[in-house]
């Protein structure tokens, strides 16, 4: 009975829409916000490389540019 019913909450939320979506247009403010708080040299923060930097950039700015859809103006959901 435990499966047939988890079953059928998987089946209803597969027809859902996603609760958030990444709003493109504060994706990328908050990544040039990161890259310009960075030192211009990254080897002498924490970062060992330019790539490190700019890879912990993209992922920090992803992370936080999570936005119910309502929120996110249409020019700056992805497409």
């Amino acid at each position: 009975m435990r499966v047939a019913g988890f079953m059928m909450v998987l089946v209803l939320l597969a027809g859902c829409s996603p609760s958030t979506i990444t709003d493109q247009c504060l994706r990328k403010e908050l990544f040039s916000k990161c890259m310009d708080l960075s030192p211009d040299d990254p080897g002498s923060a924490v970062y060992k490389s330019h790539e490190e930097l700019v890879t912990y950039c993209a992922n920090a700015s992803l992370s936080r540019s999570s936005r119910p859809p309502e929120q996110v103006k249409p020019e700056c959901s992805a497409s």
